[in-house]
């Protein structure tokens, strides 16, 4: 009697022992139509853009230098100015930006208009400080002072001339906010060789490399 019953507990147990038998063995990769030959979906981080409108101002100083006129050559002495502009810019990258600026720079015998197309390379960001280097290129209108002595001395002389001009940029920005940004640096300044026409003579006057060292202090305001 009780060996007829023990056949019958056994098929009982089956549904039991099967269950904790697949509980126990390891879960299965997958089933088939599960995988894919297909390259995996990776999404990069868009880059951080945003337009921006910038204004500096600070100091400029230009050395001397020659102007010579026919077989005539004189110096004439460098000395302190001023520098003030503006622009536009995009931040194309996180650590590369670009910008378009207006600058007007007076000194005592020359006063320049700089347009400038820059590139900025932001080196990192440490705490609110972030360093950055840069370059510039475009055109400059150099023009000598009506009252310089070889304005005076040069009778029929067109004292205006467009020049290319290329500049280099370092220095530091300050976050006030994530919109506002205080800046500081150098730009170096050459505006080539400026020749300016005599209407009297069948020569030009033509002034030395004409290069400024500005140190200057702006603000920038990034459009949210």
């Amino acid at each position: 009697m009780v060996s007829s019953r023990i056949p019958a507990l056994a098929i009982a147990c089956l549904p039991l022992l099967a269950g904790t038998a697949a509980a126990d063995s390891p879960p299965l990769l997958g089933r088939a139509g599960d995988f894919t030959l297909a390259p995996p979906v990776i999404e990069e981080p868009s880059a951080a853009s945003a337009w921006y409108l910038r204004l500096d101002g600070g100091s400029s100083y230009i050395p001397g230098g020659s102007a010579s006129l026919g077989a005539v050559t004189r110096s004439y002495p460098g000395g302190p100015g001023w520098s003030l502009g503006g622009g536009i810019g995009y931040r194309v990258l996180p650590h590369w930006r670009v910008d378009a600026t207006v600058d007007v720079v007076n000194h005592a015998r020359l006063s320049e208009t700089l347009l400038l197309g820059n590139l900025y390379w932001d080196i990192g960001t440490f705490g609110r400080w972030t360093p950055y280097i840069g370059a510039g290129i475009g055109a400059g209108q150099i023009t000598i002072d009506e009252s310089a002595p070889i304005a005076l001395a040069a009778a029929g002389l067109q004292r205006t001339d467009w020049q290319m001009a290329w500049s280099l940029m370092a220095g530091a920005s300050w976050a006030l906010t994530p919109s506002l940004t205080v800046n500081s640096g150098y730009r170096y300044v050459n505006f080539g060789a400026p020749s300016f026409e005599l209407t009297t003579r069948p020569f030009d006057l033509t002034l030395s490399q004409v290069q400024e060292h500005q140190f200057r202090l702006g603000l920038r305001y990034a459009f949210p």
